[in-house]
């Protein structure tokens, strides 16, 4: 699979809320910053200020455009274009001084993205099966997707479309969404059929640990002894 160009989930969609706050999110083409404009829309940007590199997650929202921390440098909605530069308030802002977007598209309560250079029109197949789907939490792991995949094979759960796995936790039905954010980084969003009481939900949290544990561990040599 081209992974530059697949939809990968990034963010679960309840994170990032209308024109309010800018979140971290990782995917194989580097870090991003996901916020909303004041009609809704996600934003999935490159996390880097084109003028001196700042974080745009360090920013903030104002009247429905992204600001940099650094300068105060604007930027629009749908587009990533500056439409300000308060050091320089008479100064025509440059029409090709924009900040690197990426594709969006949300379903399943998660924002997916992929790299904004591709055209494909393939939309990622919904992977939840259960209506009243609760997120439970997502988890960075140490590995490969690959390793990751594995494990989760290991522990009996069924891959039913990219990036998405069904199977039980603690005899939960549960969905995880896989993210590859680096070649040794795989960040994993668990959903479950419905929210569990509370003794059984610390199970289902001490269960992800251990998955994540077992992912991390090296694989032993199954050529060897």
């Amino acid at each position: 699979m081209n992974q530059s160009s697949a939809w990968q989930p990034v963010v679960p969609s309840h994170q990032v809320r209308v024109a309010d706050n800018i979140v971290a999110g990782f995917f194989s083409a580097g870090e991003l910053a996901l916020w909303r404009g004041s009609d809704g829309s996600v934003q999935v940007w490159e996390n880097r200020c084109p003028h001196r590199g700042t974080r745009l997650t360090m920013g903030r929202i104002i009247d429905g455009k992204l600001s940099c921390a650094y300068h105060g440098w604007e930027f629009e909605a749908n587009g990533g274009r500056c439409s300000s530069i308060p050091a320089q308030p008479a100064a025509p802002v440059p029409k090709n001084l924009c900040v690197t977007t990426f594709d969006a598209h949300e379903s399943d309560g998660m924002i997916w993205v992929r790299n904004a250079v591709t055209r494909e029109d393939h939309i990622p197949t919904p992977g939840l099966r259960e209506s009243n789907s609760w997120f439970c939490r997502s988890i960075g792991v140490n590995a490969n997707v690959e390793r990751l995949e594995e494990e989760l094979a290991a522990q009996h759960f069924e891959k039913i479309a990219p990036w998405t796995w069904s199977g039980t936790v603690n005899s939960i039905r549960s969905t995880v969404f896989i993210c590859q954010a680096s070649e040794q980084l795989t960040f994993a969003h668990i959903w479950l059929a419905g929210k569990p009481p509370s003794k059984q939900l610390r199970i289902v949290m001490a269960a992800l640990g251990r998955l994540r544990e077992r992912s991390e561990k090296p694989q032993a040599n199954k050529g060897g002894k």
